[in-house]
């Protein structure tokens, strides 16, 4: 399969169709490492002892834990760390894709909260979800000689030629999942930090088989075909499958949205009322899903991911079960080390993935915090 470069942004649930460039199918979505059947996976226990069917043992930190530590697949091979870094106050440009949404704006604070530690200067230029706009202002920061760039890509094969010019003048190059498999082949970009997908995918379906053992369950992706959201959904397919759940089908949201997951998931559950479970690819498409689940006077679990701030709330009212908050600290961090290290002539690991985050659930909600209020407690405040 050829591997190439790729637009990410649309992973965090943004809705920008100028993302089109390049993204008609998944880079490694069907060639990932295959890690353990369910055979290798152990069933849900407690040191205190219970039921090991109860929901809230199954969803409990716990159990969670071991399902982590269980995990041998594809994530499980890269370092966490580009490596240690000494501080020295470099002036970098982060091109942010879209400040309007939630999770591109926290890695953004972020990342201004690791430039601040290392006495740094941060300029920071928002792309507003057009892939050409990001390309102008990376040459505006190769510009402006800035020490070193930081970007989550609207559209990776776009910028290769400005990253190319970047490189030439000198400037270290670090990046939010260019591959979201954790491939190499990164074209001029030294380092990228990985969401870790299939770690999501593996723990999501592995905690919704024990729920509901050999029950229908679905899949989704954006009808736009964006790469990192395409594999998300494959592997989540992939793990649904090994263990022993029924995957009716990956079907589409049109909008990106709540609405659009409630329109999506309408007909699915209709057609299929013994279904049991939806394994969606943000939080926006499984709000969606429990909206029409209701309408259809249904139960449905479901699960999201991106672990956004109206999600608390919304685990907390039981409106979905379960979303993966990303560690947003960690990544920008490791981000602005990776520009360090190379600037000081060191070669960094291409991929590296920090780990998952935080699984939330009911069971867990209670020690669940908004990012914001994690990146402050992270750097300091």
């Amino acid at each position: 399969m050829q591997r190439r470069l790729i637009p990410s942004l649309l992973a965090l649930g943004v809705v920008a169709a100028t993302v089109l460039v390049g993204c008609g199918s998944s880079s490694g979505g069907g060639s990932s490492t295959v890690a353990p059947t369910t055979s290798s996976v152990p069933a849900p226990t407690t040191s205190g002892g219970g039921d090991p069917t109860d929901p809230a043992i199954i969803m409990g930190q716990e159990n969670i834990n071991k399902i982590l530590a269980s995990y041998t697949g594809e994530n499980s091979t890269l370092p966490n760390s580009f490596g240690t870094a000494t501080p020295k106050p470099l002036k970098i440009g982060w091109s942010e894709a879209l400040d309007a949404n939630e999770l591109n704006n926290r890695l953004s604070y972020a990342i201004q909260k690791a430039v601040e530690k290392i006495g740094g200067t941060l300029i920071t230029l928002d792309a507003g979800g057009d892939p050409a706009n990001q390309v102008t202002q990376i040459q505006q920061l190769i510009n402006q000689k800035v020490d070193g760039i930081i970007v989550w890509p609207l559209d990776a094969t776009a910028l290769v030629p400005v990253l190319t010019q970047a490189k030439a003048a000198g400037i270290p190059i670090t990046a939010m999942e260019v591959t979201p498999n954790g491939s190499t082949d990164l074209g001029p970009v030294d380092g990228q930090v990985i969401y870790g997908r299939d770690l999501g995918a593996y723990v999501s379906a592995k905690l919704m088989s024990e729920l509901h053992p050999g029950a229908q369950v679905a899949t989704n992706k954006f009808s736009v075909p964006v790469p990192s959201i395409v594999y998300y959904a494959e592997r989540a397919s992939y793990w649904a499958g090994e263990f022993g759940l029924k995957v009716l089908g990956t079907f589409d949201n049109p909008s990106d949205n709540v609405a659009g997951g409630e329109q999506m998931a309408g007909p699915v559950i209709s057609a299929n009322p013994e279904i049991k479970g939806w394994l969606a690819y943000n939080d926006a498409s499984a709000l969606g899903v429990t909206a029409a689940a209701r309408t259809a006077s249904k139960t449905v679990s479901s699960f999201g991911i991106n672990g956004e701030d109206a999600t608390i709330p919304a685990i907390e009212a039981g409106q979905i079960e379960l979303t993966i908050q990303p560690p947003a600290a960690q990544w920008a961090e490791q981000l602005v080390n990776g520009i360090l290290l190379v600037k000081a002539g060191q070669t960094i690991p291409k991929s590296i993935f920090v780990g998952l985050g935080n699984v939330i659930t009911k069971q867990t909600v209670a020690n669940a915090k908004p990012i914001k209020d994690i990146v402050d407690a992270y750097f300091g405040g």
